[in-house]
């Protein structure tokens, strides 16, 4: 049997849950807790709140709980290690500070009843504020691609040393965007030292339901990041709800005893005048990603804990009718 279908098989019985609930949008979550803060003026984004809004952070992370969600991520997306340090700042202390807040609310809220943490380590676009790079990847065009693939490995491989020295294994690689950045990814894995290191890389796709961001086929990008023994599963995440089933239907051979992540996003900058609510879309859609495979399903950009209590609810009910069943 593989590294990765010990892992899973392990993850199934110890959570004894098929399916779990991810969290939501953390920024969308803040600003309903701090009605002026504005991530968008931050230095940091959210990560600005670890510092000044420390409170407001572990109230967000217990939102989310209180709305079901299984599985938490750390407050770290934009926890740019090199920002930090052009700042003055301790980013490594900073980011262990992040992931302390989130096992306190925790602790506090629900011991020893299960949930997992996920660090989160944004893509490196975090790095290139104000390029909405994330959601183009276009920076990989401008520079030689040996060059831009080492900045890409270094960063990441220093953001999962400060993971790893925070105390947390379990990494969440988000909004990954091209082919490229899960090459670096992959090669910061192997460059840890860490063997207890499980990830997940999840991607930022086109509405096409076939392509990553930068225009490679979400499929190859997902077989990439699987050939790491490090890697236990991959995602979809801050894409339109409407696009994920095309994806994951793309990548059926690829799902066996992986985790899958699937969390879109509200679908603010992509919906069409008269289609569906990307909420309704979500729900509607719970049981049909299930079959396809997938394993963790929350919310993204634009998601609050109301939604993720509504995804909850949805998974909760398609859970009780396959029990019934059985």
């Amino acid at each position: 049997m593989s590294l990765d279908s010990d892992y899973f098989e392990a993850e199934m019985a110890r959570t004894s849950k098929k399916v779990r609930v991810l969290d939501g949008s953390f920024a969308t979550e803040l600003s309903n807790v701090v009605k002026d803060y504005f991530v968008e003026e931050r230095p940091n984004w959210t990560f600005d709140a670890v510092m000044t809004h420390p409170g407001a952070v572990i109230t967000v992370h217990r939102r989310f709980i209180d709305a079901g969600a299984d599985d938490i991520t750390t407050n770290t997306y934009h926890a740019s290690l090199s920002s930090l340090v052009q700042q003055g700042l301790d980013g490594p202390g900073l980011i262990a500070k992040a992931v302390s807040m989130l096992k306190e609310a925790i602790a506090t809220q629900c011991p020893n009843d299960g949930r997992r943490i996920w660090g989160s380590i944004g893509s490196y676009a975090i790095c290139l504020r104000g390029l909405a790079a994330e959601y183009t990847a276009s920076f990989i065009d401008t520079s030689p691609a040996e060059e831009i693939l080492k900045t890409m490995t270094d960063y990441h491989r220093e953001q999962v040393k400060a993971m790893v020295a925070a105390g947390q294994s379990h990494i969440l690689f988000e909004t990954v965007s091209s082919l490229m950045e899960a090459q670096a990814i992959c090669d910061a894995l192997s460059l840890s030292s860490c063997d207890d290191v499980k990830a997940v890389v999840s991607f930022t796709c086109r509405k096409d339901g076939f392509s990553v961001r930068h225009g490679e086929a979400f499929v190859d990008a997902v077989r990439l990041v699987l050939s790491n023994p490090k890697v236990v599963g991959f995602g979809v995440n801050c894409t339109h709800p409407k696009a994920v089933t095309s994806l994951l239907e793309s990548v059926q051979s690829l799902v066996s005893n992986k985790e899958v992540f699937v969390y879109p996003n509200s679908g603010k900058y992509e919906s069409e005048v008269g289609e569906e609510s990307a909420m309704k879309i979500i729900l509607n859609s719970v049981e049909k990603w299930v079959e396809l495979g997938v394993t963790v399903i929350g919310g993204c950009c634009g998601l609050d804990a109301r939604d993720i209590s509504e995804i909850r609810k949805q998974v909760d009910s398609l859970l009780d009718a396959r029990n019934d069943k059985e």
